[in-house]
């Protein structure tokens, strides 16, 4: 079963304009009811089979001081690392200040150390804040092995999420009038339009992130297609540079043709996983067709094929509507729902 991030309060969320805000993960109640669920359970082991079936069957996503509650729920080291795995694609984002909180559970720095590369690459703000990382230890070659372990990761896409887990995938990319919307940036102070952020972090990952043995292809709609390759290419250096020079040329202008995005998408019969971008609902009429398509074209592969999506509204007013049916995309296809404001 792929894992979803669904909005568990979507009403209730508080929305920033900074470009990686992040939402969608459980509500404060919900989970204050999830920990208490599992807090009456004494062993340690059945306590970790009901977190992965209740998981599993609510559909929500951990923030980064969940992560950290859900582990203080663990004594034995061993079932800690396991929570960790396990929940892994569950997690919208750490952060180094969390990070070292969760090192800090581990007595014995070697276990922080064996640890840390997972952690690492699963963290939003490694680059600014690494440093935090490294308090976590005090012996002079644990911190020297700390530091190699920072400098080979790779931090997770605050908009595209965890793109690894799938050998041919296809990204997405909504380039509407409405993407045009600006917003200045809590990472730097910069004002970005949406349309050129996504760019932007779309292309660190082909860059950085997307392994060698993964293929790739992008697509940018408005009222008509446009597909850089007719099917998922490998990860190298021409194809990467192909795609970057691509990127750099759209602009936002027209409507919201999702549906011809997905009908496009869909013909490339060797895809794994789409990651689907927008920062609206599809033109009118057509949101239905979308959300049948993307649950058709999971089903009819094995295994399950998930259609990932992401709900950028970084600048202007959010829209609920939007979230819901972005969400519901990636819900009826065993998606990864993420919300990014």
């Amino acid at each position: 079963m792929k894992v979803i991030y669904l909005l568990a309060a979507l009403f209730a969320c508080a929305f920033a304009q900074t470009g990686c805000d992040q939402n969608g993960a459980w509500s404060d109640t919900a989970f204050n009811q999830l920990t208490n669920q599992l807090t009456a359970i004494q062993n340690e082991i059945t306590r970790t089979d009901e977190l992965l079936n209740i998981v599993n069957s609510q559909d929500a996503g951990f923030t980064s001081t969940q992560v950290v509650s859900l582990l203080e729920l663990y004594v034995n080291e061993i079932n800690q690392e396991d929570i960790l795995i396990n929940i892994s694609s569950y997690i919208l984002g750490m952060y180094c200040a969390d990070v070292t909180t969760i090192l800090d559970t581990y007595n014995n720095e070697l276990v922080r150390l064996e640890v840390l590369p997972f952690l690492t690459n699963l963290t939003i703000d490694l680059a600014t804040n690494n440093q935090t990382i490294l308090t976590a230890f005090v012996n002079y070659f644990n911190i020297k092995d700390a530091q190699a372990i920072i400098d080979r990761s790779v931090p997770l896409s605050c908009v595209w999420g965890d793109v690894t887990k799938d050998k041919n995938v296809l990204f997405i990319v909504d380039r509407s009038g409405s993407m045009s919307t600006t917003f200045t940036s809590a990472q730097d102070g910069k004002v970005y339009s949406r349309i050129q952020y996504v760019g932007i972090q779309l292309i660190q990952i082909l860059q950085d992130t997307l392994r060698s043995y993964q293929n790739f292809n992008v697509l940018y709609f408005s009222d008509s297609t446009a597909i850089l390759f007719t099917a998922v290419q490998p990860v190298n250096d021409v194809n990467v540079n192909a795609a970057i020079s691509w990127i750099n040329k759209f602009t936002a202008s027209g409507g919201t043709n999702m549906l011809g995005a997905m009908q496009t998408a869909v013909k490339d019969t060797s895809l794994d996983a789409i990651f689907l971008l927008s920062d609206g609902e599809p033109n009118a009429g057509q949101g239905q067709a979308v959300i049948n398509l993307a649950q058709s074209w999971s089903q009819g592969n094995s295994p399950h094929s998930p259609v990932n999506t992401i709900s950028f509204q970084a600048g202007g007013t959010f829209d609920p509507a939007a979230a819901t049916f972005m969400s519901t995309v990636a819900s009826v296809s065993g998606g990864v729902y993420r919300s990014v404001n």
